[in-house]
């Protein structure tokens, strides 16, 4: 559990000298208890002191009574009478009878003690009286008394005693002055000191706080790596760390040929690599200026991607991962490939975010050089079996007509099995033509796709005997050949994993345009797809996220969510690909 300290640290410009005042008020509190302990004690001692002198000098005078004279007592129980520190003096007999005394007016004289006295005062007699010592006490801070008992040859307890009651409100206030007096010099000296602390912590601190802070918005920054602080404090070591750590960041991030972005949740760009002035082709100055212009020269068709590019990471994604285009300076379009990666803080929350972008034009120029050359040897294996074996089995079927009819009219025994292969060789000849058609579709320029996928549909229908629709409700144009082929392929792979490994009984496919893309749609009604790593292994769709990166279009494949059992996949291109000019 978390103190309130913790949960609510004060400033050290304050706290600091706050915790040396508490400790100094509680040392001066302490000091000056202790201090009127003192007093007190001293003052009651003095107090006690002076009546046992008192009572020893009445004592003296009363034992040697046949050396004074009674006037002469009296004469100094007046004096003592008139002395404001004692309250009043008494003289008892054997039988504790008052028989001199300085109270006169209150007509204790000839009284008994235990009726004129307190009854502190009179126990205290009767306790020096049986030790035959003297005995003194105090009581609560207001009186002093003292007892002197008059030495006695016989061994009778009752004897004369001399009480004596000194006044001590005087000197308990008197110590407490001197108490509260010293303790408010001292209070008053360690409060001046704990300003003055303040003063020094305050202006130290907040020096220092300022040049760390200052540090850390050149760090965030990211223009230059600044000065760690002099000195020999704490703050310059926390400085001259920082400083380590940062450097050993910059060496790496420096020195890595990918870009390297760190932005904040609203992306905010707090720190970029030089690889961006190559890669985007624009400085690292105008960036921090406006973190926002990197999006300027990025293709109007992924903005709204990147937009969302951080979505997965809010819901606790642990990379995400896409592909865009961007507008280089030279006029070239340039691939990027970027992966974004959390930056949690203590809490656990996403506060920034990491992002690693390389440039894969050379990769995709190589992958679509790839995929024109395999597109290229389709179409050759297609034209030739088209234009070759397709033209064999045309003759060898004409042949086996001829010679049918022939045995037909000699009607040998023969004549079955002579239609029988005449009849295989046309189903062959069908089926090479669909499969040289699949190689090499027609031209797939303007409305070629629309023309190439209504033939699809029929192909697929009179392989696999399972029907399959194809809509278009308004014409279509993919001026792009490029676009168009891959379009094509990624539908026939869609189409033919519906056939093969979807158990499907009826396959719909939808061709779609806008203003903004170009969308085809297949639906089956039979196995529901589902993301899982075994699905991600397949070849086939491999092939589709291949042939989809390779155009810069989205695909999506899903179960249905119109209430029918199967699978949707959605393939969407953006029309400005499809249609360049």
């Amino acid at each position: 559990m978390t103190s309130f300290w913790q949960r609510f640290p004060p400033p050290l410009r304050i706290s600091i000298p706050l915790l040396m005042l508490v400790f100094s008020l509680g040392f001066v509190t302490l000091n000056t208890w202790l201090l009127l302990r003192s007093d007190l004690r001293l003052a009651e001692d003095r107090v006690i002191d002076q009546a046992e002198r008192t009572a020893a000098r009445l004592a003296e005078m009363v034992s040697s009574r046949q050396g004074t004279s009674e006037a002469d007592l009296k004469r100094e129980l007046a004096f003592l009478g008139r002395d404001p520190r004692v309250h009043w003096a008494v003289i008892c007999n054997q039988d504790q009878t008052i028989v001199f005394t300085t109270q006169t007016q209150e007509g204790w004289l000839g009284q008994p003690a235990a009726s004129s006295l307190p009854p502190q005062a009179m126990a205290l007699a009767l306790r020096a009286a049986r030790d035959r010592a003297p005995a003194f006490s105090t009581d609560h801070k207001q009186a002093a008394y003292a007892v002197r008992p008059l030495p006695s040859e016989s061994d009778d307890p009752l004897q004369w005693l001399v009480i004596v009651e000194h006044d001590l409100t005087k000197a308990v206030a008197i110590a407490y002055r001197s108490a509260r007096s010293q303790g408010l010099v001292s209070a008053g000296v360690h409060a001046a000191a704990c300003l003055l602390l303040w003063l020094g912590l305050h202006q130290f601190f907040t020096r220092r706080t300022r040049q760390l802070l200052e540090n850390a918005r050149i760090t965030e920054a990211g223009t230059a790596l600044p000065e760690p602080l002099s000195g020999g404090d704490e703050f310059a070591e926390l400085s001259r760390a920082l400083r380590e750590n940062q450097d050993r960041f910059h060496q790496l991030a420096d020195n890595v040929g990918d870009l390297f972005f760190i932005f904040t949740r609203d992306r905010k760009v707090i720190y970029v690599n030089p690889a961006y002035e190559t890669m985007w082709g624009r400085s690292i100055h105008r960036l921090m200026e406006d973190p926002e212009s990197w999006r300027d020269y990025v293709l109007e068709e992924y903005v709204e991607m990147l937009d969302h590019s951080m979505d997965p990471l809010m819901h606790g994604a642990t990379m995400t991962q896409c592909e865009y285009r961007i507008r280089h300076p030279d006029g070239s379009i340039r691939w990027i490939e970027g992966r974004l990666f959390p930056v949690k803080n203590a809490a656990g929350e996403v506060h920034r975010v990491a992002a690693l972008c390389r440039d894969v034009t050379d990769r995709k120029a190589s992958e679509q050089q790839m995929l024109n050359v395999s597109e290229r040897e389709r179409r050759n294996i297609g034209h030739d079996l088209h234009d070759d074996l397709c033209q064999r089995l045309a003759a060898i079927k004409l042949k086996c007509e001829l010679f049918t009819d022939r045995l037909r009219r000699q009607l040998p025994p023969n004549l079955a099995q002579a239609s029988e292969i005449s009849s295989q060789i046309a189903e062959a000849t069908s089926v090479c033509r669909n499969i040289a058609r699949g190689l090499a579709p027609v031209d797939l320029e303007g409305d070629g796709l629309m023309g190439a996928l209504a033939k699809l549909t029929k192909n697929v229908e009179s392989m696999y005997e399972i029907p399959c629709f194809f809509y278009c409700p308004h014409s279509v144009m993919v001026d792009n050949p490029n676009a168009a082929v891959n379009l094509y392929r990624i539908s026939q792979e869609l189409v033919n994993n519906a056939a093969r490994h979807g158990n499907a009984t009826r396959i719909d496919i939808r061709l779609e345009m806008n203003t903004e893309s170009v969308k085809i749609e297949v639906l089956n009604d039979g196995v529901e797809f589902r993301d899982t790593p075994e699905n991600r292994t397949g070849m086939g769709l491999k092939i589709i996220h291949y042939r989809v990166n390779a155009i810069g279009a989205n695909v999506r494949i899903s179960p249905r969510k119109d209430g029918i059992r199967g699978t949707a996949a959605v393939v969407i291109a953006s029309h400005s690909t499809c249609n360049p000019n």
